[in-house]
Order: C-alpha cells, then structure tokens, then sequence
C-alpha cells in the first residue's frame, strides 16, 4: 500500500510563507492606524495652539479696550473736570489737563471735548490742535459714539471701540464728563463729553504680538488667505480692519521633526518593503 506523504520541507515552506504574510497584513494595518493616529493628533495639536492664539487675541482686544475705558472712566467721571468744564476758562484747563499730554502719553494720543450740540471745545492729537472738525477726521462712527456716551453713565460701562481715522485705526472711548453726585442745577448745556482715542500704531501692534504670544501679527484691511484672524469693529457694528497672524501648527512642525529624525536613523524594519525582503529571506532559507 502506497501513502502520499508531503514532504516536511514544503509543509515549513508553505507555513513560514502563510506567517510572512499575515506579518505583512498585520504590519500594514497598524501602520495605517499609526498613520491615521498621528494625523488625528497633528490635526487636534494645531487645532488647540489657532484656539489658544484666538483666544488670545480676542483677549488682547478686549485688554486694549478695558484699557481705554479706564482711563476714560477716571478723568470723565471727575468733580473737578466737571467744575472746570463749566467754567469760561474751561478751554485752558482742558489743554492743560487732557490736551497737551497727548503728545507722549502711552494710553491716548487724541483727546476732544465736546459740548451737548457736538460743537467742539478743544480737540488735539499728538500735542498739536486739530485743524479739521472731529467729523471729518473720524466719520460717522464719531456721531455714534457721542451718541451711546450720552445714553451710559456711571453706572453701565464706558463705550470704547476701534474706529477709522485719516490716520489709521484708532481705539476711541468716550463719557459725558459728570461730578460724583447728581447736580440738580445741571442743564443740558452742562453736558460736555470726553473723547479719548489712541492710534494702533505699528509699535501698538508689535506690544500686543509680545505680550499675548501671537507671532508675526500684523493689522490689515482685510483678512489675509490661508492666515488666521479677528476683527475689530466700531460703534456700529463695521469690521474697520482685522488682526492677522500665521497659524504655528505645533502639530505639523512636531511630525515634520520626528519624521526627519526617523528618516536618519531608519532600520530595515521600518516599512512594508522590508518585511517582504525578510519573509523571501526566511521562506528560502529553509531546507
């Protein structure tokens, strides 16, 4: 009687050839799942780091404007402003307390004052008297302002928001300048309001880049492709111009490292080609 017997160097062959392949399947499937690991972290890496500058820039508005409104809010809401506005030398006292200290004050470069029919009082920049109506300098956006300064009080926040000038943008707050306690002999041409602006110089710009860890910002007209960005609106709602800056992407910066590392020190391990050399290596090796 005659048995078919396989022999036992085919049976290894064929197993160490079946082994290599699964090894081969195994080998691809997690490295796809590696692959796809590592996107979804860069991805969620770079998406928390434009979350954080977002927020830091919002953060840097909100800081600039709290800012403004302070210092309008202390020299505003004064008795002795109030006395001094009242007065007929009040024009002197004005350039001397608010006026002239715009020509090297860090937290304003332009004060007016206006009376309650939006005549101008004493307006300066920079240490020197406007030569044009605050209208013409400022646009509409400054009707709007004087307007929402007279409906606030002591009570309710001080208005401050970015606005258009021939100059730039500017950061304007304003408050109708009151004494501590109510004057009952006020009448309405009593009411005279504040306006301090400051101009988002370049230098403003590079303070807020530093201080708020956003780099390479810059303030545009408009929002720059493929950057990230925030807008910075008047009175009345307008965007008047954007903070731009590059998204970091510590997520891509961090894979790019670590795959040209690898790339430098990379085995015969290190891919599917190399597991084919192997498993042809080992399946001929047998006897």
């Amino acid at each position: 009687m005659r048995y078919n017997v396989q022999p036992s160097g085919r049976l290894n062959q064929w197993s160490v050839a079946f082994i290599a392949l699964v090894f081969i399947v195994v080998t691809a499937v997690l490295a796809g799942l590696v692959a796809r690991s590592i996107e979804t972290i860069t991805t969620t890496s770079n998406a928390i780091d434009d979350d954080r500058a977002r927020h830091a820039a919002l953060g840097a508005l909100q800081s600039l404007r709290k800012q403004l409104a302070a210092t309008v809010r202390d020299n505003a809401y004064w008795d002795d402003a109030y006395r001094q506005v009242n007065l007929d030398t009040r024009s002197d006292w004005i350039v001397e307390n608010w006026a002239s200290t715009t020509a090297d004050y860090p937290l304003y470069d332009t004060a007016i004052v206006v009376d309650s029919k939006d005549n101008t009082v004493v307006a300066y920049r920079n240490g020197e008297p406007l030569t044009s109506p605050a209208i013409e300098v400022f646009g509409q956006a400054f009707s709007g302002m004087l307007a929402k300064a007279r409906r606030s009080d002591r009570t309710t926040s001080v208005p401050v928001y970015f606005i258009r000038t021939d100059a730039g943008v500017a950061l304007i707050g304003a408050a109708v300048i009151s004494p501590s306690e109510a004057d009952e002999n006020a009448r309405p041409e009593n009411r005279y309001t504040l306006v301090f602006a400051k101009h988002v110089t370049p230098d403003v710009v590079t303070e807020v880049s530093e201080s708020f860890n956003i780099a390479h910002l810059s303030m545009d007209q408009n929002p720059l492709a493929s950057e990230l960005s925030v807008p910075l609106n008047d009175v009345e709602g307008k965007t008047v111009a954007y903070f731009n800056w590059p998204s970091q992407a510590p997520g891509t910066k961090s894979y790019l490292e670590v795959e040209i590392d690898a790339s430098r020190c990379r085995c015969n391990f290190c891919s599917v080609s190399a597991v084919h050399r192997c498993s042809w290596i080992l399946y001929h090796r047998q006897p």
